[in-house]
């Protein structure tokens, strides 16, 4: 599975471009993945849930199941239960998208070999 990074300053354009890329067939766009891990690292997990209709199939809650079980400490092994979760609910999906506009979360899954897009707004 192929994890393509948006980074970019707010309002630069990276959700709408993350959006853009989600469109293709096997593309899961997740957002700012980062800020969703800080919420488990806080102890907060038991007040975050998914909105959409179908929690029996989401996402989200896979992920956030999956998380609870494991003593996660890292933004890497946040990243693997994630990868993990995305590969036992879509397994047709190739590539996931992060648009957390977070280096150093970057800097940690570098092992996981992700594509790296800057996107920037010219004033």
């Amino acid at each position: 599975m192929k994890i393509i990074f948006i980074g970019g300053n707010a309002h630069s354009g990276t959700t709408i471009f993350e959006q853009f890329l989600s469109r293709e067939m096997n593309v899961l766009a997740l957002g700012e993945i980062y800020y969703s891990f800080q919420v488990f690292i806080r102890k907060e997990i038991q007040n975050y849930t998914c909105s959409c209709n179908d929690q029996a199939n989401c996402i989200w809650t896979s992920i956030i199941n999956n998380w609870s079980k494991s003593n996660v400490k890292t933004y890497f092994e946040a990243y693997r239960i994630l990868i993990e979760s995305v590969h036992d609910l879509y397994p047709e999906v190739e590539v996931i998208s992060d648009s957390s506009k977070y280096p150093q979360a970057f800097q940690e899954i570098i092992t996981l070999q992700p594509e790296l897009i800057l996107v920037s707004k010219n004033p």
